[in-house]
Parts: C-alpha cells; structure tokens; sequence
C-alpha cells in the first residue's frame, strides 16, 4: 500500500496540459492520493464553498498558478 503526503491537493490552472501534467506528477511520485483539478479560480472558491461542511472533501494543499483568472 502508497504512503501519500497529503490526502488530498487542489490545483488551480487556466492552462489544460497544466493540470494534466501536475495530477500526474503529484500521483506518480506519491505526494497526493487525490488530486482535484480547476480551470478558475472562481471554480476553486466555489469547490471549496460547497465543500466546506465535509472537512474530509477539502484540501490538504492548494497550488494555484499566478496567472489563474476568475
């Protein structure tokens, strides 16, 4: 069985091949057991708005690219 750093990470990026790249490399390496992609920040602020009650649905960790607009 993995052992993961964190449980569970947020990535923030406008840029698909972006994200695609960071859920793989976060994966492979072992440093998330789940890694949830957005493409906004409006997205990222409404995934953690909805998910703020489950405290087991939000992130351990946030990467968010500076160049990420609402």
């Amino acid at each position: 069985m993995e052992t993961f750093e964190f449980n569970k990470v947020l990535v923030v990026d406008d840029a698909d091949i972006d994200r695609i790249l960071a859920q793989r490399i976060l994966r492979k390496n072992a440093f998330a057991e789940d890694v949830v992609t957005v493409d906004s920040a409006t997205t990222a602020l409404g995934y953690l708005h909805d998910n703020s009650r489950d405290l087991e649905k939000l992130p351990d960790l946030i990467f968010w690219t500076s160049t990420c607009r609402a």
